[in-house]
């Protein structure tokens, strides 16, 4: 990043030093240099020169420090160790180079988001002329696997999900013999349930000559036991003590309750009023709050489709990312976000720069995906904010993060309908931190003015109404409707559809998840299907293909069962705040 994206002392080094310090080749010092990175941030400078030594790492720092650029370099540095020296350093190599790669490195992440994140930072590293010699290609789920098995014909560095890792492994397509190395981006997740036994498999594939490296915001005993299986005797490279919260994030939460005659419903019907509730303080947040992008996270992804609605009609165009939409479409989101062509993502944290909002619309199930959520703001030292709405069942996990791991967030007055308070303490932060890009300052213009418009004419749509009533005579008159009666009605997402849809979605899934497994507790994922071993004959059939298509299906199939299995739990359980003491 360029040094006046400097602001706090989570990326900031005293020593007077760049990259140069750290790389030798010319073509990565070049492209490094024009992806904007000039001065190496602390976990940078401390396992960049550890890594190219080929000693296998456990490291940990902050969410947004630059953990993903220390094993692209590294990752890159691998390859081109392996590659004759007259190749490495000719800056006009041609079109027959890539016809002799091997995958030589091999990451993954465990969402596709990230994977195609890593991904992008890699291709931006190699613009300064080693891609023309080393490509990297993300692997993930969701997209035609038939496509991976060709670009493994000419690929340096797969970044990929294990899932699908896994079964190209299986099947024989990723040749393993040329892998020299292996990372684990964000291996607290990884070392979950959900994904543990396949980044196991994964590693076992490739082989035992090769480096292992594990990344992480967050480690605790478990963690590390886990990984003391796979990474031997590794270096430790620990930059924070406690919780690894982001010096350059204000941190704040907001009460929302309900009325007195709400309270008397059933658990169903609190729930939806306080989603409702909850949307309409998300609104208040964006009207009232200056920010360039924003991140929204819920824990029930089907809610996601009600919210963009939401906002929609409020003139805050949004887009989600979930497992019900296709990979190409998530892409296809992920892409708009990037060019700032939308201000609002909801469901999934993706690294923009220009995000500088997070807002829990739920809190998480552990405090280090709260950690990994409000790292999607403040990044590289940046500045940024982070609002958790919450209910009285919520308050509790509040505390916890307060007082057991010592995270610095504050109570927004429930009386203070305008957010002077988030905005007074943010507003210095927020002027420290404008656009960077004069492109971003243009389309930040146009984004504004257009939601200005839109806000017009919502308010003129609503005096037509407001006039039409007055309109209509005694009986209009002897309805007297509170504001917050007629914010209800403006909504065709109202309690009672809600409720229906919410109700026959539930069902749905309830009827689905009762034909694959019994209903389990919320510590427990389900496992995926074994694999079976691969035939010794890998020449391709329709029953060897066929084969394939069923493997990359279980894989998918997994994440979206386990968060459909914690979704049908929070229904019977409600938010369960015990997995905060894990830390």
């Amino acid at each position: 990043m360029t040094l006046d994206r400097f602001h706090s002392s989570d990326v900031h080094i005293n020593e007077n030093l760049d990259f140069s310090s750290l790389v030798s080749n010319p073509m990565l010092l070049k492209g490094l240099t024009e992806s904007g990175y000039q001065r190496p941030s602390p976990i940078q400078l401390k396992t960049i020169p550890m890594g190219r030594l080929g000693l296998d790492m456990i490291a940990q720092a902050k969410s947004g420090t630059g953990k993903t650029v220390v094993f692209s370099v590294i990752a890159i540095e691998s390859v081109l160790s392996q590659l004759p020296k007259d190749l490495t350093n000719r800056s006009d190599s041609g079109s027959k180079s890539q016809q002799q790669q091997y995958p030589r490195a091999v990451i993954i992440a465990p969402t596709r988001e990230i994977a195609v994140q890593i991904q992008d930072v890699i291709l931006n590293i190699l613009q300064g002329g080693l891609n023309k010699i080393i490509t990297c290609v993300a692997m993930i789920g969701g997209m035609p696997i038939q496509k991976d098995k060709e670009n493994l014909k000419r690929c340096s560095i797969v970044v990929g999900t294990p899932g699908r890792v896994l079964s190209l492994i299986d099947t024989g397509h990723l040749d393993t013999s040329h892998v020299r190395l292996f990372v684990m981006d964000e291996a607290d997740k990884l070392m979950e349930d959900l994904y543990r036994d396949d980044v196991f498999k994964i590693c076992k594939g490739l082989g035992s000559k090769k480096q292992v490296m594990a990344f992480s915001a967050t480690y605790d005993d478990d963690l590390l036991a886990h990984l003391d299986k796979l990474v031997k005797n590794p270096v430790y490279v620990m930059l924070t003590n406690g919780t690894p919260e982001l010096e350059g994030v204000l941190q704040f939460y907001k009460t929302v309750k309900l009325r007195q005659e709400q309270q008397a419903s059933t658990v169903f019907m609190r729930q939806t009023q306080l989603m409702e509730e909850k949307f309409a303080e998300l609104e208040g947040i964006f009207t009232h709050t200056p920010f360039y992008q924003a991140i929204v996270f819920l824990n029930h992804t089907r809610r996601a489709t009600d919210l963009v609605k939401f906002l929609a009609r409020r003139g805050w165009p949004a887009m989600h990312i979930a497992s019900g939409i296709s990979q190409v479409e998530r892409l296809a989101v992920m892409e708009k976000a990037r060019k700032f062509e939308l201000r609002v993502l909801i469901a999934r944290g993706i690294d923009i720069d220009r995000v500088n909002l997070v807002v829990n619309m739920d809190l998480p199930r552990d405090p280090e995906t709260y950690l990994h959520r409000i790292g999607r703001t403040g990044r590289y030292g940046t500045t940024g904010l982070a609002v958790s709405i919450v209910d009285d069942t919520e308050l509790k996990t509040i505390e916890i993060l307060k007082n057991e791991f010592s995270i610095s967030i504050h109570e927004l007055s429930a009386e203070d309908k305008a957010y002077s308070d988030l905005t007074q303490q943010s507003k210095n932060r927020h002027h420290e931190r404008p656009l960077q890009a004069a492109a971003d300052q243009e389309q930040f213009k146009l984004l504004e003015a257009a939601r200005k418009d839109k806000e017009m004419e919502i308010r003129d749509a609503r005096g037509k109404v407001e006039l039409d009533d007055d309109e209509s005579g005694p009986a209009a008159a002897s309805r007297q409707e509170t504001p917050k009666e007629k914010r209800t009605l403006e909504s065709t997402d109202g309690a009672e559809r809600i409720a229906t849809g919410q109700k026959e979605a539930f069902a749905g899934k309830k009827r689905k998840l009762d034909r694959r497994m019994p209903f389990p507790s919320p510590t427990v994922s389900e496992q995926s299907p074994s694999v079976a071993e691969p035939p010794a004959d890998k020449t391709h059939s329709p029953e060897s293909e066929h084969q394939d298509a069923v493997r990359e299906e279980e894989s998918d199939l997994k994440e979206e069962t386990a968060q459909e299995t914690t979704e049908l739990y929070e229904h019977y359980a409600g938010h369960n705040a015990c997995n905060f003491g894990r830390l």
